[in-house]
């Protein structure tokens, strides 16, 4: 669910951080860029995972920032296909569902990835599994695992305002609230999978 990618790039580090260790400074500085953030065919990034190289940092003559080249680790969450991970259900519709985990809001179960047997309840706004006699419910909210099936990724209008990497970072994270640029797609239909609490009882 979770992988390392290396990254290369120019961050800055505010005057106000000054009095903080280099490494713990910039650290904090690609953090605050890329926590959160969305890179097309990677994924979306955690954290920094540790630095591997730092140049001398240079004064900017207009702002008064620091400016490193780094070298660094993160940590990204990106399933690969075939993966069993765990997330909530956050919405459902007759199409299927939608899941989130803490911090990734758009994974999806169409309704010819769930198990033989499930029917969607119009009046509950629920899906229901029919097996062997009995109703088993997804409930909203309830943690389920689902096997990835594929992944998609749509390309954002290019943010043509943006001026700065910063400022491109920013115009693309609202371009991505706005509507998924990167989908997860998964399955429920093998055993094992649904509503966690159904096989840990």
């Amino acid at each position: 669910m979770f992988m390392m990618t290396q990254i290369s790039d120019l961050v800055r580090i505010a005057p106000h951080d000054f009095n903080k260790e280099s490494i713990h400074a910039i650290e904090d500085s690609i953090n605050t860029k890329y926590a959160n953030r969305l890179i097309k065919n990677i994924g979306l990034c955690i954290s920094v995972r540790d630095i591997l190289s730092a140049s001398e940092g240079l004064i900017g003559n207009l702002d008064g920032y620091v400016y490193v080249q780094v070298e660094f680790n993160m940590i990204v969450f990106r399933p690969f296909k075939g993966e069993v991970i765990q997330a909530r259900i956050a919405s459902q519709s007759a199409e299927g569902m939608r899941l989130s985990t803490e911090f990734f809001e758009h994974i999806y179960v169409p309704h010819e990835f769930l198990p033989e047997g499930c029917e969607f309840i119009q009046t509950e706004n629920a899906w229901v599994w029919h097996s062997d006699g009995e109703e088993l419910y997804y409930d909203t909210n309830e943690i389920v695992r689902l096997k990835v099936v594929s992944e998609e990724w749509q390309n954002p209008p290019p943010a043509e305002l943006a001026e700065s990497t910063d400022e491109l970072l920013e115009a693309s994270q609202e371009i991505i609230n706005q509507r998924p640029v990167w989908k997860i797609i998964g399955s429920m239909r093998e055993a094992g999978l649904g509503c966690y609490i159904w096989w840990d009882e």
